[in-house]
């Protein structure tokens, strides 16, 4: 979290949350990037360039398209999960 945290820079328009679980807990750590109203997950960033692709894309304004490094990592969640988000 803290490197995402000091990777980001204030001017981004990134917004950035920590809770304990997001439901898909087993993929620890996961990451929820959300544009124009759509959510993208994220498991098991854990790898520092794992962890660096994503802050880049987030840089970037998170486009479409997913660095082949971070799209290995994309999951869709359950939908028990994702109702739950809109919850939070």
């Amino acid at each position: 979290m803290e490197t995402l945290r000091s990777s980001l820079p204030e001017s981004t328009a990134a917004r950035l949350y920590e809770v304990d679980c997001l439901g898909p807990c087993f993929r620890s750590n996961v990451v929820v990037v959300r544009r124009d109203g759509e959510r993208r997950w994220f498991g098991q960033i854990l790898d520092p360039e794992v962890t660096e692709a994503l802050v880049e894309w987030v840089r970037d304004g998170a486009p479409e398209a997913t660095p082949a490094l971070l799209a290995r990592h994309e999951f869709v969640p359950e939908q028990s999960h994702q109702v739950r988000v809109e919850l939070v």
